[in-house]
């Protein structure tokens, strides 16, 4: 029966301690994690599909990671052209609106299938191994800018 109490007693301490570190944790400090972009889209009848005549495209990937103890939410990001949040629905892309809502302490992710960024670039094109910043803008925390590497495949 003793055995049995110290192991309970532990595990109780040691969740009480866990309790405590968020109220160290500095609120809505959101970082950006495992941003990357593809390589930029050329190609005109890519182009048209996305409703453009002449232009570049490129996407934007990865997750975003509240680290605060508060929701917070993106509200814009700037980039080397206009963004866009898309969003996939039954097969079929839609532009969205921000904000974006970050949970505390859960990850958003961004994929080629559920939700990405779009940045119209202009004429200015990425390849692989290029890599361009883009400021994340915040309803709480502060603007965050961060680099975002170009890839040809996710890492």
């Amino acid at each position: 029966m003793r055995r049995r109490f110290i192991p309970v007693a532990l595990a109780g301490f040691l969740s009480l301690l866990s309790f405590s570190v968020p109220a160290c944790a500095q609120p809505n400090s959101p970082v950006a994690s495992s941003v990357w972009a593809a390589p930029t889209v050329t190609d005109p009848n890519v182009l048209k599909a996305y409703g453009l005549n002449t232009g570049t495209v490129t996407d934007l990937y990865g997750s975003f990671l509240n680290n605060g103890i508060k929701v917070d939410a993106i509200t814009g990001i700037s980039g080397p052209g206009s963004v866009q949040l898309v969003m996939w629905v039954r097969g079929n892309q839609f532009a969205a609106d921000f904000p974006i809502v970050l949970p505390a302490g859960k990850p958003v992710d961004f994929g080629p299938q559920t939700q990405f960024l779009r940045i119209f670039t202009g004429n200015q094109s990425y390849k692989a191994g290029d890599n361009f910043p883009i400021t994340i803008h915040f309803q709480n925390a502060p603007d965050l800018t961060v680099p975002v590497p170009v890839q040809s495949a996710p890492r």
